[in-house]
């Protein structure tokens, strides 16, 4: 984030969008670190393991409330 604000005009604006966990999203699957893991297969059929994190609106308010004040959840 630090880095991203030397990029934006004195009043821009940062939008972040991603998708909400689906039906599907949860595998049941976590490495030993408590990460939350998926298998991506390519239209190759090469597969890879990626590690998906969900986080709650009061986690994202976390992250993000060193930076700004101004911070929108929609979901």
């Amino acid at each position: 984030m630090e880095g991203l604000h030397q990029h934006l005009h004195q009043q821009g604006s940062v939008i972040f969008c991603d998708q909400l966990p689906g039906d599907t999203s949860w595998t049941g699957q976590f490495d030993v670190e408590g990460n939350h893991l998926q298998i991506r297969t390519l239209n190759d059929a090469s597969a890879y393991t990626v590690i998906k994190h969900f986080f709650s609106d009061q986690n994202i308010e976390a992250i993000f409330a060193d930076f700004t004040s101004q911070i929108a959840i929609k979901r």
